[in-house]
């Protein structure tokens, strides 16, 4: 796994953007599916500014306040197996699968579609975000 202070540099395999759902929208429909704001083992909120600054936030509303001002979270699948979303300009959720296999990642893919979500994915090789 990478570093989580290079989040926000770090090449992403691929990514999925909610353009079609407003951002809460599109986070609960992550929540919906199992994955939490808080860590399975710790209980903590981990969140990153958009400088990549990695900081603990106490409750799960401080943690949704923060994500949508267009910072990041990682939303937890696992001890050890998280989701890092952002809201990106002009306020639009993106998931990065960093870490993921190609079987989770169509996994959660069809699980949102069956909801109703139908996030674009895009594969990134050369880009930072």
């Amino acid at each position: 796994r990478r570093s989580a202070a290079n989040r926000w540099t770090t090449m992403f395999r691929s990514r999925a953007v909610f353009a079609e759902s407003p951002p809460k929208r599109a986070l609960d429909g992550l929540l919906g599916l199992g994955l939490s704001l808080r860590h399975p083992v710790g209980g903590t909120i981990q969140a990153f500014s958009r400088a990549g600054e990695e900081i603990r936030i106490g409750s799960e509303e401080q943690g949704v306040a923060f994500l949508m001002a267009g910072n990041g979270l990682s939303l937890w699948l696992a001890e050890d197996h998280d989701l890092f979303v952002s809201v990106q300009p002009p306020g639009v959720l993106v998931a990065y699968f960093d870490g993921w296999t190609a079987d989770e990642q169509s996994d959660l893919l069809s699980r949102l579609l069956r909801a109703g979500y139908a996030p674009r994915v895009e594969g990134e090789e050369d880009a930072s975000y």
